[in-house]
């Protein structure tokens, strides 16, 4: 009984110490990101109908968290039914085609992204809402 008591007791120090350890390194990341990240002044935007989505949590998901973690990307939304991503940028730090090729990227490829004009993006739009 009296190792078990021993045995837990270091269990639980062992737990606390590694959950300590890690609070203090997150802190200390965020910290580092937040210092060296550039401020987005989004100057110009860009729709593209993306094609391979097969999901709204992974596929979407997966696009947009990579897009928005990128420097000179202030906004990636993507509406699912539509098939459409609209990407607010600035175009002193990146530009429309490297983030074609960044949803093109993305798990392995499985995406395709094709730009589109505000016309087009109206149609289907529209479409979709017809569908509906």
């Amino acid at each position: 009984m009296k190792a078990f008591k021993i045995f837990s007791l270091a269990v639980l120090t062992l737990v606390i110490a590694s959950c300590s350890h890690t609070i203090e390194e997150s802190a200390g990341t965020e910290e580092t990101q937040t210092e060296t990240k550039i401020a987005v002044v989004a100057n110009d935007a860009v729709n593209m109908k993306v094609d391979g989505m097969v999901c709204v949590n992974g596929c979407k998901g997966a696009i947009e968290k990579s897009l928005n973690g990128m420097a000179g990307i202030k906004a990636c939304e993507i509406d699912f039914e539509k098939g459409i991503a609209h990407v607010s940028f600035d175009n002193s730090q990146i530009s429309d085609v490297e983030i074609q090729k960044a949803i093109e990227s993305v798990n392995d490829g499985a995406y395709s992204a094709e730009f589109i004009t505000d016309k087009e993006t109206e149609a289907l739009t529209e479409e979709t809402n017809t569908a509906s």
